[in-house]
């Protein structure tokens, strides 16, 4: 195993700075959604999803339908008080006009009762557009990263206090909600994808998706991000910008763990509304350094071009490594690169051995048949091994011999 590659035999390093603008791009095309919108409660007990409209108008109507409720049950107080008037002086035409108007009025007041109980069931809401998430690499965990969402304008928290709808201007308060999120515990072998699950100390695997290694899983596509397992309530305090009233505070956490518990109960919680499901390579269509075997991790450094979120590679159907240092790499890959500039995003890194075993010989064989066939009618024997190529041919009536170490 190669210590420098935390253990794995291939590493694939992608800077932050590249990571995040492929969100943006992905954010652009829609790909990750922008509008938030959803009812909740404080406790967390019901989750309503709507459109940002919908949303509107519900937060819009809470109040009128009170009103309008109140308003209503007058009607019918003063029909009652009619209704005996009219039974008293015998006016049973009048009673009867009355009592049809009562019934349409009570059918009125039924329907805006059941509305309101339905409200009743939510005093927190969100309505909000957001700007394109980011990721920041830490210094104290290679197995995490935090997630941040920036609220844009017009971004608003509702919420029901002392039985009157209040509101926070999340976007023009400049929110930022920053959390730690997992991405260490997905791994994906040569016939499946999986995600370690811990529960009272035990790992037990969840599978999410019954195929194995294709191209795409190594697209930004592909950024696995444990939400059904994350702490939405511990935010980054370094990387979020809260309200200052702990009670708007304590409102915004409520929001965000009920939204990702949502999420967690879709049937994709491990991404960002993009789908997993991806069309699997052929055995024909796979390159020389296919890997078997793909887990993930980070790496920090204090350069910040250099922070990276590292693709881990197995070649030949190796066991993944185990223990406390598996994935986690020395340094970021970035700080050895020669090229610094700003176009240079990501590092490639290959065990030597397995270079060695597997490139050299291949190349050693194909400088051969390439040598062979140039030769035509002078060819009269040639040997390969592994990196070295002998080769005999005539030359001018001569016989020449010729080794050649790659």
């Amino acid at each position: 195993m190669n210590r420098n590659l935390g253990n794995y035999d291939m590493v694939l390093a992608l800077s932050s700075t590249k990571i995040n603008y492929q969100f943006k791009k992905m954010y652009q095309r829609k790909i990750i959604h922008n509008e938030w919108a959803f009812l909740t409660n404080s406790m967390g007990k019901e989750v309503k999803t709507l459109s940002n409209q919908d949303a509107v108008n519900y937060w819009a109507n809470i109040e009128v339908n009170k009103a309008h409720l109140e308003h209503k049950k007058a009607a019918l107080k003063l029909i009652d008080q009619q209704m005996t008037a009219a039974i008293g002086a015998k006016k049973w035409a009048e009673v009867e006009e009355l009592s049809t108007k009562k019934e349409s009025i009570q059918a009125e007041v039924d329907a805006l009762q059941i509305d309101i109980d339905q409200a009743s069931l939510y005093d927190l809401g969100l309505i909000a557009n957001i700007a394109e998430p980011k990721i920041e690499i830490m210094s104290d965990a290679a197995k995490e990263l935090i997630f941040q969402i920036s609220f844009k304008a017009g971004s608003t928290l509702f919420y029901i206090r002392e039985g009157k709808k209040a509101e926070y201007d999340l976007g023009g308060n400049d929110i930022k909600y920053a959390f730690r999120v997992s991405i260490g515990k997905i791994k994906i072998t040569a016939n499946q994808k999986i995600v370690e699950i811990s529960e009272n100390g035990t790992e037990t695997d969840k599978t999410l998706r019954d195929k194995g290694i294709n191209d795409n899983d190594f697209t930004i596509q592909s950024l696995f991000l444990d939400f059904e397992n994350a702490n939405i309530a511990n935010y980054d305090a370094q990387y979020s910008q809260l309200p200052k009233a702990a009670s708007d505070n304590a409102l915004l956490q409520a929001v965000m763990v009920n939204y990702f518990k949502n999420l967690a109960h879709s049937d994709n919680p491990y991404v960002l509304g993009y789908s997993i499901y991806k069309n699997e390579v052929q055995e024909g269509e796979r390159g020389l350094f296919y890997p078997t075997g793909v887990a993930y991790s980070t790496s920090f450094s204090k350069e910040q071009r250099a922070a990276t979120f590292n693709f881990l590679m197995l070649l030949n159907n190796h066991a993944f490594p185990s223990g406390n240092d598996a994935g986690m790499l020395p340094s970021s890959l970035m700080e050895r690169a020669v090229d610094t500039t700003a176009t240079v995003n990501g590092v490639f890194g290959l065990d030597l051995r397995e270079f060695e075993e597997n490139y050299i010989s291949l190349l050693s064989h194909l400088l051969h048949e390439k040598i062979k066939a140039n030769l035509g009618d002078s060819y009269r024997s040639s040997r390969v091994n592994h990196q070295d190529v002998s080769l005999d041919f005539w030359l001018g009536g001569l016989k020449i011999e010729v080794q050649q170490r790659l």
